[in-house]
């Protein structure tokens, strides 16, 4: 089976070196995606905003792979303070529902990047596979 690497219409990923998903088969892997604007800047020192921007930076790449919410399998979730992991449960109902992916929490030391607080991976159905 061919890899199709998929940049998206994401500006950031294309200037970052990486694909922001790669489809194999039925499976679609979507890189790290954090709570930036489209050209990866931060969009705010408040966890809730970054998570939202977050979810919907996956939501534009599942898109640009033919996908949607409901064809996430697992996310892995990273975040800065252990104490932000409430309001991600919150933030993540706003953007999933049940039946939920399958989901893993992490806290981290530190961030790549100046500001960040959440970065989630994911792995989705490809529905058109």
């Amino acid at each position: 089976m061919e890899l199709e690497h998929i940049d998206g219409s994401l500006a950031y990923v294309a200037k970052a070196n990486y694909s922001a998903a790669v489809i194999h088969g039925p499976t679609i892997y979507l890189s790290g995606m954090y709570g930036c604007d489209t050209d990866g800047e931060v969009v705010s020192d408040d966890f809730r905003e970054q998570a939202r921007a977050t979810f919907r930076n996956i939501g534009t790449v599942l898109s640009d792979c033919g996908a949607e919410y409901q064809d996430l399998i697992f996310i892995r979730t990273f975040v800065l303070r252990r104490a932000d992991f409430p309001a991600y449960v919150e933030v993540r109902r706003e953007f999933l529902s049940d039946p939920f992916p399958a989901t893993l929490g992490i806290c981290v030391p530190e961030f790549s990047y100046e500001g960040m607080l959440i970065e989630i991976e994911a792995i989705a159905r490809n529905p058109n596979a």
